[in-house]
């Protein structure tokens, strides 16, 4: 197969008694081999695992990987701030709220969070009646 049809794949297993792991890989296919959930690159098994141990699975483009990550961690990482996203942080941030649970909350990362609270902090602090006055040149004649 070629390498465009490669995906990052997010497994959730069961580990053992309660336990859960996620692995991530990059696979071609899968299949279902005699009970097993079989995933290959390059027709070769990268992963081999009884599927009645196989919580959930997930999938995104190989080539951003990064993010697909992200993704599987925080739903919303890496998508475009709404008008509704910046006012519910505001809203839990003045709540008292901690970062951390506002970036559960809103399925972003923390440092995403505290890059915004500290935008608005900065637009905040302009004085409310400020004016830019821009220089003007007046044409001579």
């Amino acid at each position: 197969m070629s390498r465009e049809t490669e995906v990052c794949i997010f497994i959730e297993l069961r580990a053992g008694e309660g336990d859960v792991t996620r692995q991530e890989l990059v696979a071609d296919r899968l299949t279902v081999v005699a009970g097993d959930l079989v995933a290959w690159d390059r027709d070769e098994v990268v992963l081999r695992r009884p599927v009645s141990d196989v919580l959930s699975i997930g999938f995104a483009p190989e080539k951003n990987r990064y993010v697909a990550s992200m993704r599987h961690k925080r739903g919303r990482a890496s998508t475009r701030w709404t008008t509704a996203d910046e006012t519910r942080m505001t809203e839990l941030d003045e709540a008292g709220e901690s970062v951390e649970e506002i970036a559960r909350l809103l399925e972003r990362q923390a440092g995403a969070i505290r890059a915004r609270l500290a935008k608005r902090r900065r637009t905040q602090t302009r004085h409310p009646d400020a004016i830019e006055v821009h220089d003007q040149i007046v044409g001579a004649d």
